[in-house]
């Protein structure tokens, strides 16, 4: 949840919502000067239902109170194809001749593979993308996805880093609707984290590696 009041106490917030059930743990995922945030774990899954029904967009110490269900995703095991029965028209297919020049350099040109960084910067210039910038070098995985979580379903969010690992400053988050985009960027954009004001605006996929000086600021 979000938008918690700083004057709520974690033992003030585990008591407003054990009214949906009993809880398993809860603790403070983020803890700003203007709000913060929290994640609240039950012990049965119909608690959560109720919990998201009775106290989504009430207030608590004049603050409303953002309630969303976290769900986390597990990994899968990819199921391995079947071999595909091959028609009797294939052999002769892949035997056909090019027919002109184009053809030959098209199809003895070796195809170019996207990087992982690559690809991550063409999935957040599509809608839904958000930079944060201005990161302290010392921000985790960790804590940048307890920072950015709660505003919506996201689809990727990564911190961006140099050859060596080393932070950049930055990161970019990428959500499955562009209007929680939206509510991220005015709830996060002048936030402070790990002791550093944060900036949030639309990603515009101009996060090149010569773009930015350290700390994620625009040359």
């Amino acid at each position: 949840m979000t938008n918690v009041s700083p004057d709520t106490t974690l033992e003030q917030l585990k008591d407003h919502f054990a009214k949906a059930g009993t809880i398993a743990f809860a603790k403070f995922t983020y803890k700003g000067f203007k709000m913060r945030k929290a994640s609240i774990e039950y012990e049965k899954v119909e608690s959560v239902k109720s919990a998201i029904s009775q106290f989504n967009e009430t207030k608590l110490h004049e603050s409303e109170l953002t309630v969303q269900e976290f769900v986390v995703k597990e990994k899968t095991e990819k199921k391995e194809r079947a071999p595909r029965a091959k028609s009797a028209a294939e052999p002769k297919a892949r035997e056909a001749k090019p027919k002109n020049m184009d053809d030959i350099y098209k199809s003895s040109k070796p195809e170019k593979k996207r990087e992982p960084v690559e690809e991550k910067k063409a999935q957040a210039a599509q809608k839904g993308g958000v930079y944060i910038g201005n990161l302290s070098y010392s921000v985790t995985d960790k804590a940048f996805s307890d920072f950015v979580y709660g505003f919506g379903k996201i689809k990727e969010h990564f911190i961006q880093r140099d050859k060596r690992g080393r932070s950049k400053g930055f990161g970019i988050v990428v959500f499955r609707y562009p209007q929680d985009a939206e509510k991220a960027i005015s709830e996060l954009d002048g936030l402070e984290l790990e002791g550093r004001k944060v900036f949030a605006r639309s990603d515009k996929g101009d996060t090149t590696e010569d773009s930015f000086q350290e700390g994620g600021k625009k040359k």
